[in-house]
């Protein structure tokens, strides 16, 4: 792979190719964004990863438990919600105990809904 692009015109015009359409071998792009310094393509990297649905994304979001932004970690609460899948319970639970509120209550209703719900 690549070294990550670090023209942040260039990164954007990359997310907006893989929002047209993201995959799984696009993981390890996706993967290498989330370590980006700019917290709005650490986001948007997020968003891609729910978009993938697959459970192979769950680690990369597992990931951003620690990252500085709260924005990037709401966004991979609300990626593990759309990924549905039973791998992401252990996460969720761990975003419950997020020291920003929003980003706790949030993980709790998608816990909610995942065990009322089911998964896909």
């Amino acid at each position: 792979m690549a070294e990550p692009q670090t023209d942040r015109e260039a990164i954007w015009r990359r997310l907006n190719v893989l929002g047209g359409g993201v995959r799984e071998s696009d993981l390890a792009e996706l993967a290498a964004f989330l370590r980006h310094d700019d917290e709005e393509i650490r986001r948007e990297a997020a968003y891609l990863l729910g978009e993938l649905r697959s459970d192979r994304a769950v680690p990369l979001l597992d990931a951003l438990t620690d990252d500085p932004a709260a924005a990037v970690r709401k966004q991979a609460v609300k990626s593990l919600d759309r990924l549905d899948v039973q791998e992401a319970m252990a996460v969720l639970e761990r975003y419950q105990r997020d020291p920003d509120a929003a980003i706790s209550a949030l993980a709790g209703a998608v816990i909610m809904r995942l065990r009322v719900g089911g998964f896909r």
